[in-house]
């Protein structure tokens, strides 16, 4: 999704959490806290703001273009390369931009993951106040799959959760990879007044503006990655059980993002997952597919947003000290343009083998 600040288009996607357990680092609420019933969350396709947000900013981002490949490090520091993908029921050129270098040239890129714990001091309005502590869970993201070398799919290949995805994409090109580099920095505490979060017994919604508003705090980070804020058991919410679980966003500086983690081993990256793989394939949150894909609960889906077509279609991957972790599968580049055959390494349009491409909207 897109979402128009004051400075420039910002990209979101949003997750279905319900169902996801409660995370080990969240303490019961207790205090004063105006009461919610427990019902079924709705975060589908995030606030009514982030949707009329999300429809305004695509009227400039979606004229399709033709560009030639190239690869190089950006102004902002981040290495990304820029090809065209073609509609084949349409006959429309579409550029986009990734990160890392161009498959072709089978270099090895590293990028950097800024990964800030941001804990959250919840008011329970009688005096005392509920912490989030965000530390555990970003130093248990570090050392997952997202980051640590193990056997990942499709293909089993002993690398990071991105790299093999990338790979799969473009059918495993020799020498070519794109490693994530984390690098945890100091927690940053959000504090939230009593009108601005909500207990839905299994998940905390905190209110959708003002994560996004700290998130956008982030000049002092640099630009070479991303800046992705995480916090265990929360989600964005705009005050009626509707929200995000996670969006990754561009500045135009830097890319930025939120992302919930769940479990109580912090072993379900869902979220993070989700939002590192639609930044890989769309950094600066530009990358236009024409909507002449249709997405279930979304729609006719107008940007290159790998993880909305799975959205929470997820597998688990174990690491080797047995513990087993939750990523989310996600579709690759040809399923928005109709691509066929796919020229995948596994001949399918997602890492877990979705059979067919986008329906034509």
């Amino acid at each position: 999704m897109k979402l128009l600040t004051n400075l420039s288009a910002v990209g979101a996607a949003c997750l279905l959490l319900a169902g996801m357990g409660a995370s080990a680092n969240a303490a019961p609420l207790h205090g004063s806290h105006h009461p919610v019933s427990h019902r079924a969350l709705d975060i589908h396709d995030g606030t009514a703001q982030i949707k009329a947000q999300r429809q305004a900013g695509h009227g400039a981002s979606s004229a399709p273009q033709t560009q030639s490949g190239s690869s190089a490090f950006s102004a902002t520091g981040l290495q990304r390369w820029t090809t065209t993908n073609t509609d084949s029921t349409t006959g429309i050129n579409y550029s986009s931009t990734y990160i890392g270098a161009d498959p072709a040239l089978g270099t090895t890129s590293t990028i950097n993951v800024y990964l800030v714990p941001l804990n959250m001091d919840l008011d329970n309005g009688d005096g005392t106040s509920t912490s989030i502590d965000a530390t555990t869970a970003v130093n248990d993201a570090a050392k997952s799959p997202i980051f640590e070398n193990m056997a990942q799919k499709p293909s089993g290949e002993n690398t990071q959760y991105i790299d093999a995805y990338m790979r799969a994409n473009f059918n495993q090109p020799a020498g070519y990879h794109v490693k994530l580099n984390p690098v945890v920095k100091p927690a940053v505490t959000l504090a939230v007044g009593t009108d601005q979060y909500w207990d839905y017994g299994s998940i905390i919604g905190v209110k959708d503006t003002l994560i996004s508003g700290q998130v956008s705090q982030s000049a002092a980070y640099p630009s070479d990655g991303i800046v992705m804020y995480v916090t265990p058991g929360v989600f964005g919410d705009d005050g009626t059980g509707k929200g995000f679980g996670g969006y990754h966003s561009y500045d135009g500086t830097k890319a930025l993002g939120f992302s919930n983690i769940e479990g109580a081993s912090n072993d379900n990256l869902q979220a993070l997952s989700h939002e590192l793989s639609e930044w890989a394939f769309d950094p600066t949150v530009n990358n236009a597919t024409g909507g002449n894909a249709s997405t279930a609960g979304y729609g006719c889906q107008t940007d290159l947003e790998v993880g909305d077509p799975v959205n929470n279609q997820n597998f688990t991957l174990t690491d080797a000290s047995a513990k087993t972790w939750t990523v989310e599968d996600e579709v690759f580049v040809p399923w928005f343009f109709h691509t066929n055959p796919a020229g995948t390494s596994n001949g399918k349009y997602s890492i877990l083998g979705l059979a067919n491409y986008g329906a034509s909207c």
